[in-house]
């Protein structure tokens, strides 16, 4: 009789300790949910959302590095350097490996999660929706580990949606529509805010072109200019400013660049641009270039009147030529 009692009163007790332990872990879970969300009510910006996202994941699963895919041209790189997280938009496009993750993932949509070295979390179940590539140890993830990390991904999927609207209307406001690239506005907020005296200034104006919209339409001036700010935007570097300054103009700001290095890549640009032709209708681009020099230009506008006088030489010099501002000019 006793020992059916002692028998009894260990079911009990066992019974007992497995609610609080499951008490015990639904508190904890509530407990990260309650951090996580107020971690992302404080991320209005994606980068500042991704990294407080990556710091609290971290806390559960030590990962190695974290993609987070949008598309080809937003693939962001978040990794863990000296106890501290950074962040970097990455130039290139996913590698060979990640692509045939991507692929393999995509193939599989819900039937997958685990691939080599990634575990791969998406947003939403459809496939173009965003993508969380974590690279890992295989060993850390179990079953519950990743229906965990998926409850956290749903989380957080309102946020990266109300963060991305919010940096398309952004991007909208700051993009010339035509052609792609920042308008004036954007320029002039952006570099008021560099506190850099170590720049040069590229204007650039496409040469007869009123003549190009007399001559062959305006659809066809339209696509040029397109054409030019596609050249610009590859072959400038990832850190240059490019603006359409106004009609068939270029403004380039280019940080910690000297004179010369800013007329080589002038003339780089310059040489690309006319072996380039749309239905068979050649054109060209004049530049002037001028640098900063703090005892003449008082401020950027001073610096750009300065490559105005220059691109002013290069037309009438003959044009197709890039020419830089000297203080006897």
């Amino acid at each position: 009789m006793k020992n059916k009692s002692k028998e009894h009163l260990k079911k009990i007790y066992k019974k007992i300790l497995k609610e609080k332990i499951e008490k015990d872990v639904e508190i904890a879970h509530l407990n990260r949910v309650l951090e996580l969300n107020k971690l992302l009510n404080f991320s209005l910006k994606l980068n500042d959302l991704l990294l407080n996202f990556s710091s609290f994941l971290y806390t559960i699963i030590p990962f190695k590095s974290i993609i987070f895919y949008i598309d080809e041209n937003n693939i962001y790189d978040i990794k863990l350097n000296n106890k501290n997280f950074s962040i970097l938009k990455r130039v290139d496009k996913l590698t060979s490996v990640e692509q045939q993750v991507k692929i393999e993932f995509l193939n599989n949509l819900n039937n997958l999660n685990c691939y080599l070295d990634y575990l791969i979390l998406q947003l939403e179940p459809y496939k173009k929706s965003p993508i969380f590539f974590i690279k890992h140890n295989p060993s850390c993830f179990d079953i519950d580990t990743i229906n965990l990390l998926k409850n956290f991904i749903n989380m957080i999927n309102p946020y990266i949606k109300n963060v991305l609207h919010y940096k398309k209307v952004n991007d909208l406001s700051n993009i010339d529509s035509l052609t792609n690239l920042y308008n004036r506005r954007f320029f002039f907020n952006y570099t008021e805010k560099r506190s850099s005296e170590n720049y040069s200034i590229i204007l650039a104006d496409i040469d007869y072109f009123k003549k190009i919209n007399d001559t062959y339409g305006h659809q066809a001036g339209d696509e040029i200019l397109k054409k030019i700010s596609k050249e610009f935007k590859t072959h400038f570097r990832n850190n240059d400013i490019i603006c359409r300054y106004g009609g068939e103009e270029f403004l380039i700001y280019l940080e910690n660049t000297s004179l010369e290095t800013a007329i080589n890549i002038a003339n780089r640009i310059r040489e690309i641009i006319e072996n380039l032709n749309y239905n068979n209708i050649k054109f060209t681009v004049s530049m002037g270039v001028a640098k900063n020099d703090i005892k003449k230009h008082n401020n950027i506008d001073d610096v750009i009147k300065s490559a105005d006088i220059a691109l002013y030489i290069a037309k009438n010099s003959g044009r197709n030529r890039v020419c830089y501002y000297k203080e006897n000019d």
